[in-house]
């Protein structure tokens, strides 16, 4: 890996950046690579037997009572279950219906409080809404999701979504805390998140690293492109954020035409039955009607730009 392509080398305040440019500058032999799967494979044990030995017993004792009462094969759990279902259904209709997908996982969550499946399902449908005026914001997912491994402290998806928000509100403590406690329960996943436990979360408040990151990123990517005989357009990213202004200003510098795509995802959230998660992943990355929008926007300046 270069130094223009990973946080962890980039931010060189950071105390364990010496073992991963140690790690990524050897990587390039066959035998190093050959080692660092059998290192990798180690230190993966050793995670699983620290989450196990971490979380072991705070599991036994919060579980040890009496199961979550989601599934006691009783008439109201059974209605909960059509609840749920229905939930499902208006949220992943072709033409969604948010509303009445949030009715259904209420009704679940008055007949069987103590059950974590609608909580968390209104936690993902909020996520894909919390650009959206009149629902609510990151604050409200993440009480449901507390609430909800409150009821069933082994509800995988809700310490899956709760990391991740903790992460990115800043809060790395304790989104190192909910993933082990996801492993736990997912062990299978460790290795995918194995830089976390060689290399730490990066802080998320310091932004300036991000930043620094992203312009020199951006202008060698420029300038590979250039040597190479290919042309070269930026498009902004849908949001308009921060980024997308500092891609504005390194286009002009650089000489490149810019494509704008915040006006149209504006004028899409107005429209009835938007939903953000029909256009963005959980990461904020687009799907692929959400590219699909981009693509067409850039079309459009191609053809602009050979009709001058």
């Amino acid at each position: 890996s270069s130094e223009t392509t990973s946080y962890y080398l980039f931010k060189k305040e950071h105390q364990l950046n010496p073992f991963y440019l140690m790690e990524s500058t050897l990587e390039r032999f066959r035998f190093v690579r050959l080692l660092r799967l059998g290192v990798d494979n180690l230190l993966v044990m050793i995670w699983k037997r620290q989450i196990s030995a971490r979380y072991g017993p705070f599991f036994a004792s919060q579980l040890a009572g009496p199961p979550p009462g989601c599934g006691d094969g009783s008439e109201r759990a059974g209605e909960y279950g059509k609840h749920i279902d229905l939930a499902g259904d208006y949220f992943n209709r072709w033409e969604r219906n948010p509303g009445a997908a949030i009715e259904e996982f209420n009704k679940a969550i008055a007949l069987v409080p103590a059950c974590d499946n609608a909580y968390v399902g209104l936690a993902n449908l909020y996520m894909g809404m919390t650009d959206k005026e009149g629902y609510p914001g990151m604050d409200y997912i993440v009480e449901l999701l507390e609430t909800a491994v409150r009821y069933d402290p082994s509800s995988t998806e809700a310490y899956r979504l709760l990391w991740r928000l903790y992460y990115r509100s800043g809060k790395t403590v304790a989104a190192r805390q909910m993933l082990e406690k996801f492993l736990y329960w997912k062990p299978e996943k460790i290795p995918e998140q194995l830089r976390v436990f060689k290399y730490g979360l990066p802080w998320f408040d310091e932004r300036q690293a991000y930043v620094d990151l992203f312009i020199q990123n951006l202008r060698e990517m420029i300038d590979f492109a250039r040597e190479r005989g290919a042309k070269v357009a930026l498009l902004e990213y849908p949001d308009g954020n921060e980024f997308s202004l500092l891609a504005k200003d390194i286009a002009r510098e650089k000489n490149v035409p810019f494509v704008e795509n915040a006006p149209s995802f504006k004028k899409l959230k107005k429209q009835p039955g938007y939903l953000r998660s029909d256009y963005f992943i959980e990461d904020n990355h687009c799907t692929a009607k959400g590219y699909a929008v981009m693509a067409k926007n850039a079309a459009a300046a191609v053809i602009e730009k050979l009709l001058k």
